[in-house]
C-alpha cells in the first residue's frame, strides 16, 4: 500500500469523508481549554474517501467522544466511520509549527472486522 501525506486532505477541509482503518492502539489526549482527558485512538492503514477519490494514510490519531463510540473497540478491529477533515497547527520535533490535517466529529462508527487486543473500555477506565 502506498501512503500519501496528510496534506492531500486539504481540498476536503470542513467536508465529510468516509474512513476505513485498523485500530492500532489507545492513548490519552486533552482538548485545549478542557480539563478532562479523553481516550485517543490510533488508526493505521487508513483509506479516506470522498466523491469517489481515495487517499491512503499510514496513521492518524482521533479523539471521538464517548457518545460516538457505541461499541467496545479493540486493538486489531477494522472500523469504518464518517468524519470531518480539519486543519490545525502542529509543532514539529525541531520546534516549528506546520499545517496538518486531521479528522474530527466522528459519526457512524462501526466494526467491519473484530480484533482481539486491548479494549477501548479498558483505556477509558484507566483515565477515570
Amino acid at each position: 500500500m502506498v501512503f500519501t501525506m496528510r496534506s492531500q486532505l486539504e481540498p476536503w477541509t470542513n467536508k465529510v469523508v468516509h474512513v476505513t482503518g485498523r485500530v492500532a492502539g489507545f492513548g490519552v489526549g486533552e482538548l485545549p481549554g478542557v480539563r478532562s482527558k479523553h481516550v485517543t485512538i490510533l488508526l493505521k492503514d487508513l483509506e479516506v474517501v470522498r466523491d469517489g477519490k481515495c487517499i491512503k494514510l499510514s496513521h492518524i490519531w482521533i479523539m471521538p467522544s464517548k457518545r460516538d463510540v457505541t461499541s467496545n473497540l479493540r486493538v486489531g478491529d477494522t472500523v469504518r466511520f464518517d468524519a470531518d477533515v480539519y486543519c490545525y497547527r502542529k509543532l514539529t520535533r525541531d520546534l516549528k509549527y506546520v499545517r496538518s490535517y486531521g479528522l474530527k466529529q466522528i459519526k457512524h462508527l462501526y466494526i467491519l472486522k473484530p480484533g482481539d487486543g486491548k479494549s477501548y473500555l479498558d483505556a477509558l477506565a484507566a483515565i477515570v
